[in-house]
Protein backbone atom coordinates (compact mmCIF):
# COMPACT_ATOMS: atom_id res chain seq x y z
CA UNK A 1 0.00 0.00 0.00
CA UNK A 2 1.63 3.08 -0.97
CA UNK A 3 -0.48 5.57 0.20
CA UNK A 4 -0.70 8.05 2.81
CA UNK A 5 -4.44 7.71 4.41
CA UNK A 6 -5.37 10.41 7.25
CA UNK A 7 -9.16 10.11 8.65
CA UNK A 8 -10.21 13.01 10.22
CA UNK A 9 -13.86 12.69 10.57
CA UNK A 10 -14.54 15.90 11.82
CA UNK A 11 -13.52 19.09 10.26
CA UNK A 12 -16.27 21.27 10.60
CA UNK A 13 -14.56 24.30 11.71
CA UNK A 14 -12.63 24.39 8.20
CA UNK A 15 -14.36 25.06 5.12
CA UNK A 16 -13.92 23.01 1.72
CA UNK A 17 -12.32 26.26 0.02
CA UNK A 18 -9.58 26.93 2.80
CA UNK A 19 -8.56 23.32 2.08
CA UNK A 20 -8.70 24.14 -1.83
CA UNK A 21 -6.27 27.03 -1.46
CA UNK A 22 -3.26 24.43 -0.15
CA UNK A 23 -2.71 24.12 -4.15
CA UNK A 24 -2.24 26.51 -6.96
CA UNK A 25 -4.23 25.03 -9.55
CA UNK A 26 -6.88 22.24 -9.36
CA UNK A 27 -5.47 19.40 -11.07
CA UNK A 28 -3.35 19.25 -7.81
CA UNK A 29 -6.47 18.09 -5.68
CA UNK A 30 -9.36 16.03 -6.08
CA UNK A 31 -12.36 15.87 -3.87
CA UNK A 32 -15.05 13.29 -3.84
CA UNK A 33 -17.94 12.99 -1.25
CA UNK A 34 -17.49 10.70 1.10
CA UNK A 35 -19.77 7.11 0.17
CA UNK A 36 -19.66 5.51 3.88
CA UNK A 37 -19.66 6.92 7.56
CA UNK A 38 -15.88 7.32 8.28
CA UNK A 39 -16.30 4.70 11.29
CA UNK A 40 -17.11 2.04 8.44
CA UNK A 41 -14.19 3.21 5.87
CA UNK A 42 -12.17 2.80 9.22
CA UNK A 43 -13.33 -0.17 10.32
CA UNK A 44 -12.26 -2.00 6.37
CA UNK A 45 -9.39 -0.43 6.37
CA UNK A 46 -7.78 -1.76 9.79
CA UNK A 47 -9.71 -5.05 8.98
CA UNK A 48 -12.12 -4.92 12.00
CA UNK A 49 -15.19 -6.94 11.22
CA UNK A 50 -17.52 -4.50 12.27
CA UNK A 51 -18.81 -1.33 10.85
CA UNK A 52 -18.55 0.83 13.60
CA UNK A 53 -16.06 0.84 17.16
CA UNK A 54 -17.45 -0.75 20.05
CA UNK A 55 -17.52 2.50 21.81
CA UNK A 56 -19.01 1.45 25.23
CA UNK A 57 -16.35 -0.88 25.09
CA UNK A 58 -13.97 1.38 24.71
CA UNK A 59 -14.95 3.40 27.21
CA UNK A 60 -15.86 0.80 29.80
CA UNK A 61 -11.85 -0.15 29.73
CA UNK A 62 -11.05 3.67 30.56
CA UNK A 63 -12.24 3.07 34.48
CA UNK A 64 -12.39 0.59 37.22
CA UNK A 65 -15.93 -0.19 37.48
CA UNK A 66 -17.83 -2.02 40.12
CA UNK A 67 -18.56 -5.95 39.83
CA UNK A 68 -22.30 -5.00 40.87
CA UNK A 69 -22.92 -3.24 37.68
CA UNK A 70 -25.18 -4.88 35.20
CA UNK A 71 -25.37 -2.04 32.11
CA UNK A 72 -22.88 0.52 30.13
CA UNK A 73 -23.89 2.17 27.45
CA UNK A 74 -22.90 5.54 25.44
CA UNK A 75 -23.99 9.03 26.74
CA UNK A 76 -22.91 11.82 24.12
CA UNK A 77 -23.66 15.33 24.48
CA UNK A 78 -25.04 16.66 20.90
CA UNK A 79 -26.96 19.91 19.46
CA UNK A 80 -30.46 20.53 18.32
CA UNK A 81 -31.34 22.81 15.86
CA UNK A 82 -34.48 24.35 16.62
CA UNK A 83 -37.27 25.15 14.33
CA UNK A 84 -41.01 26.23 13.99
CA UNK A 85 -41.16 22.61 12.71
CA UNK A 86 -39.13 20.45 14.89
CA UNK A 87 -36.00 20.00 16.58
CA UNK A 88 -33.60 18.56 14.14
CA UNK A 89 -30.37 16.53 15.24
CA UNK A 90 -26.62 18.41 14.46
CA UNK A 91 -24.58 15.94 15.85
CA UNK A 92 -21.26 16.66 17.96
CA UNK A 93 -19.61 19.17 15.31
CA UNK A 94 -21.62 22.12 16.26
CA UNK A 95 -20.31 21.76 19.70
CA UNK A 96 -18.99 24.31 21.75
CA UNK A 97 -17.82 22.72 25.07
CA UNK A 98 -14.61 22.88 26.86
CA UNK A 99 -13.70 19.92 28.91
CA UNK A 100 -14.16 22.45 32.33
CA UNK A 101 -17.60 22.76 31.29
CA UNK A 102 -17.87 19.10 30.33
CA UNK A 103 -16.71 18.12 34.02
CA UNK A 104 -19.15 20.44 35.38
CA UNK A 105 -22.15 18.71 33.27
CA UNK A 106 -20.97 15.50 34.15
CA UNK A 107 -20.39 16.78 37.94
CA UNK A 108 -23.98 18.06 38.47
CA UNK A 109 -25.91 15.54 36.58
CA UNK A 110 -24.32 12.66 39.21
CA UNK A 111 -25.29 14.97 42.13
CA UNK A 112 -28.46 15.73 41.31
CA UNK A 113 -30.19 13.47 38.66
CA UNK A 114 -28.54 9.53 38.76
CA UNK A 115 -30.22 7.26 40.86
CA UNK A 116 -29.02 4.77 43.50
CA UNK A 117 -26.05 2.63 41.43
CA UNK A 118 -26.14 4.91 38.62
CA UNK A 119 -22.90 7.01 37.49
CA UNK A 120 -22.06 9.18 34.43
CA UNK A 121 -18.03 9.13 33.87
CA UNK A 122 -16.48 11.41 31.66
CA UNK A 123 -13.96 10.05 29.17
CA UNK A 124 -13.79 13.04 27.61
CA UNK A 125 -15.66 15.92 26.37
CA UNK A 126 -17.75 14.50 24.13
CA UNK A 127 -17.67 11.38 24.99
CA UNK A 128 -19.06 10.36 28.38
CA UNK A 129 -20.34 6.80 29.90
CA UNK A 130 -23.28 5.59 31.63
CA UNK A 131 -23.47 2.74 33.95
CA UNK A 132 -26.37 1.37 36.41
CA UNK A 133 -26.48 -1.90 38.77
CA UNK A 134 -29.76 -2.15 37.45
CA UNK A 135 -29.93 -4.27 34.19
CA UNK A 136 -32.34 -1.62 31.99
CA UNK A 137 -32.96 -2.59 28.58
CA UNK A 138 -31.84 0.34 25.67
CA UNK A 139 -33.06 0.13 21.81
CA UNK A 140 -31.83 3.10 20.71
CA UNK A 141 -30.03 4.42 17.20
CA UNK A 142 -26.49 6.26 17.73
CA UNK A 143 -26.61 9.29 17.27
CA UNK A 144 -24.59 9.28 14.01
CA UNK A 145 -27.47 7.39 12.63
CA UNK A 146 -30.15 10.29 13.26
CA UNK A 147 -28.48 13.27 12.07
CA UNK A 148 -30.87 15.70 10.15
CA UNK A 149 -34.14 13.79 11.40
CA UNK A 150 -36.54 15.37 13.78
CA UNK A 151 -36.25 14.47 17.44
CA UNK A 152 -39.22 16.52 18.39
CA UNK A 153 -41.11 13.43 19.10
CA UNK A 154 -38.57 10.81 19.38
CA UNK A 155 -38.40 8.59 21.90
CA UNK A 156 -36.57 5.32 23.08
CA UNK A 157 -37.87 2.12 23.31
CA UNK A 158 -37.97 -0.79 24.72
CA UNK A 159 -39.57 -2.31 28.31
CA UNK A 160 -37.57 0.50 30.11
CA UNK A 161 -37.64 3.45 27.70
CA UNK A 162 -39.72 5.78 30.28
CA UNK A 163 -36.22 5.64 32.34
CA UNK A 164 -34.50 7.38 29.64
CA UNK A 165 -36.91 9.38 28.44
CA UNK A 166 -37.11 10.51 32.14
CA UNK A 167 -33.06 10.86 32.16
CA UNK A 168 -32.96 12.68 28.98
CA UNK A 169 -35.48 15.06 30.19
CA UNK A 170 -33.94 15.60 33.20
CA UNK A 171 -30.30 16.59 31.68
CA UNK A 172 -32.13 18.33 29.07
CA UNK A 173 -33.91 20.78 32.09
CA UNK A 174 -30.44 20.77 33.66
CA UNK A 175 -28.39 22.00 31.24
CA UNK A 176 -30.46 24.71 30.41
CA UNK A 177 -30.77 25.74 34.15
CA UNK A 178 -26.91 25.75 33.95
CA UNK A 179 -26.96 28.54 30.56
CA UNK A 180 -29.28 30.47 32.25
CA UNK A 181 -28.04 30.78 36.18
CA UNK A 182 -24.51 28.79 36.13
CA UNK A 183 -22.42 30.99 33.39
CA UNK A 184 -22.77 27.73 30.90
CA UNK A 185 -21.96 28.90 27.59
CA UNK A 186 -25.17 30.11 26.02
CA UNK A 187 -25.37 27.77 22.28
CA UNK A 188 -26.23 29.82 19.28
CA UNK A 189 -29.66 31.19 18.32
CA UNK A 190 -32.10 28.03 17.89
CA UNK A 191 -30.03 25.87 19.23
CA UNK A 192 -29.82 23.52 22.23
CA UNK A 193 -27.20 21.08 24.04
CA UNK A 194 -28.81 17.42 24.71
CA UNK A 195 -27.70 13.94 25.58
CA UNK A 196 -28.29 10.63 23.83
CA UNK A 197 -28.06 7.41 24.69
CA UNK A 198 -26.67 4.59 22.90
CA UNK A 199 -24.92 1.22 22.58
CA UNK A 200 -26.00 -0.78 25.65
CA UNK A 201 -24.15 -3.32 26.55
CA UNK A 202 -24.66 -6.15 29.60
CA UNK A 203 -21.90 -6.80 31.58
CA UNK A 204 -22.91 -10.46 31.82
CA UNK A 205 -22.67 -10.92 28.46
CA UNK A 206 -19.61 -8.43 27.44
CA UNK A 207 -17.42 -10.15 24.71
CA UNK A 208 -13.78 -8.90 24.17
CA UNK A 209 -12.67 -6.68 20.87
CA UNK A 210 -11.23 -9.12 18.72
CA UNK A 211 -7.74 -9.47 17.24
CA UNK A 212 -6.77 -7.96 14.30
CA UNK A 213 -3.81 -9.75 12.24
CA UNK A 214 -3.09 -6.53 10.34
CA UNK A 215 0.46 -5.89 9.95
CA UNK A 216 -0.10 -3.10 6.89
CA UNK A 217 -1.81 -0.86 8.85
CA UNK A 218 -0.33 2.11 11.19
CA UNK A 219 -3.05 4.00 13.58
CA UNK A 220 -1.82 7.35 14.21
CA UNK A 221 -3.85 9.48 17.02
CA UNK A 222 -3.73 10.75 20.41
CA UNK A 223 -7.23 9.90 21.18
CA UNK A 224 -7.53 7.99 24.28
CA UNK A 225 -10.47 5.61 22.67
CA UNK A 226 -8.66 4.82 19.71
CA UNK A 227 -5.50 3.69 21.32
CA UNK A 228 -7.62 2.04 23.99
CA UNK A 229 -8.83 0.05 20.42
CA UNK A 230 -5.03 -0.37 19.52
CA UNK A 231 -4.18 -1.88 22.30
CA UNK A 232 -6.83 -4.38 22.60
CA UNK A 233 -6.91 -5.36 18.65
CA UNK A 234 -2.89 -5.19 18.84
CA UNK A 235 -2.56 -2.91 15.87
CA UNK A 236 0.50 -0.76 15.65
CA UNK A 237 -0.51 2.94 17.00
CA UNK A 238 1.94 6.09 16.59
CA UNK A 239 0.85 9.26 18.36
CA UNK A 240 1.08 12.74 16.11
CA UNK A 241 4.16 14.03 16.88
CA UNK A 242 5.34 10.42 15.84
CA UNK A 243 3.75 10.38 12.16
CA UNK A 244 6.96 11.52 10.39
CA UNK A 245 8.68 8.06 11.76
CA UNK A 246 5.58 5.62 9.26
CA UNK A 247 6.96 4.02 7.13
CA UNK A 248 5.06 5.33 3.97
CA UNK A 249 4.96 1.51 2.39
CA UNK A 250 2.04 1.26 4.94
CA UNK A 251 -1.47 2.51 4.75
CA UNK A 252 -1.51 4.98 7.59
CA UNK A 253 -5.02 5.85 9.15
CA UNK A 254 -5.44 8.53 11.48
CA UNK A 255 -8.97 8.07 13.44
CA UNK A 256 -9.39 11.88 14.24
CA UNK A 257 -13.21 11.69 15.77
CA UNK A 258 -13.32 14.64 18.35
CA UNK A 259 -10.20 16.04 18.18
CA UNK A 260 -10.59 18.67 15.47
CA UNK A 261 -8.81 21.34 17.53
CA UNK A 262 -5.98 19.57 16.42
CA UNK A 263 -6.11 19.87 12.70
CA UNK A 264 -3.88 22.39 12.29
CA UNK A 265 -0.90 20.14 13.62
CA UNK A 266 -2.08 17.01 11.99
CA UNK A 267 -2.01 18.65 8.71
CA UNK A 268 1.66 19.95 9.10
CA UNK A 269 2.83 16.44 10.16
CA UNK A 270 1.33 15.19 7.06
CA UNK A 271 2.54 17.91 4.95
CA UNK A 272 6.41 17.26 6.18
CA UNK A 273 5.63 12.76 5.48
CA UNK A 274 4.97 13.73 2.37
CA UNK A 275 7.87 16.02 1.98
CA UNK A 276 10.42 13.66 3.46
CA UNK A 277 8.93 10.11 2.79
CA UNK A 278 8.38 11.14 -1.10
CA UNK A 279 4.74 10.04 -1.01
CA UNK A 280 3.13 10.13 -4.48
CA UNK A 281 -0.48 9.88 -3.79
CA UNK A 282 -1.71 11.04 -0.60
CA UNK A 283 -5.51 11.25 0.84
CA UNK A 284 -7.62 12.94 3.50
CA UNK A 285 -10.64 11.62 4.51
CA UNK A 286 -12.71 13.87 6.12
CA UNK A 287 -16.70 13.44 7.61
CA UNK A 288 -18.22 14.43 4.33
CA UNK A 289 -15.57 13.64 1.85
CA UNK A 290 -12.30 12.38 0.24
CA UNK A 291 -9.22 14.85 -0.38
CA UNK A 292 -6.76 13.36 -2.97
CA UNK A 293 -2.72 15.56 -3.08
CA UNK A 294 -1.38 14.47 -6.07
CA UNK A 295 2.71 15.02 -5.25
CA UNK A 296 3.91 17.36 -8.20
CA UNK A 297 6.92 19.50 -8.65
CA UNK A 298 4.44 22.45 -7.19
CA UNK A 299 5.39 21.23 -4.11
CA UNK A 300 6.93 24.51 -2.92
CA UNK A 301 4.24 26.53 -3.75
CA UNK A 302 1.97 24.57 -1.79
CA UNK A 303 4.15 24.34 1.54
CA UNK A 304 4.04 28.42 1.07
CA UNK A 305 0.65 28.68 0.71
CA UNK A 306 0.14 26.27 4.07
CA UNK A 307 2.72 28.66 5.66
CA UNK A 308 0.55 31.95 4.91
CA UNK A 309 -2.82 29.57 5.66
CA UNK A 310 -1.66 28.65 9.32
CA UNK A 311 1.63 30.22 10.14
CA UNK A 312 5.13 29.21 9.54
CA UNK A 313 5.94 26.41 12.20
CA UNK A 314 8.69 27.70 14.05
CA UNK A 315 11.39 24.95 15.79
Amino acid sequence: MKSLKVFLPQIAAYQIEDLALFTGCHDEINFQPLKQDWQELFCLSVGFSNNDLPWTLLRLAQFNIKPSVKIACCCDPVMMQLTHRGAYMMGQSPLQLTQNDAIRIVAQINERLMGEGENLYLVDKHAWLFTSEKEYSLSSEKWQALIGKDMFNFSYSGIDASHWQRLNAEIQMLLKQMVDYQGLAKPPAETMMNIHFSDPISLNNKKPIPFINNDLVTVVSDNSLIKTFCSHTFLKRKNLQSINQVDSENSVVIAFDNEKENYIDILKYWMETRSTKKVKISQVVCQDGIFEFKHKSQKSRLSNLFDRLFGKQTS
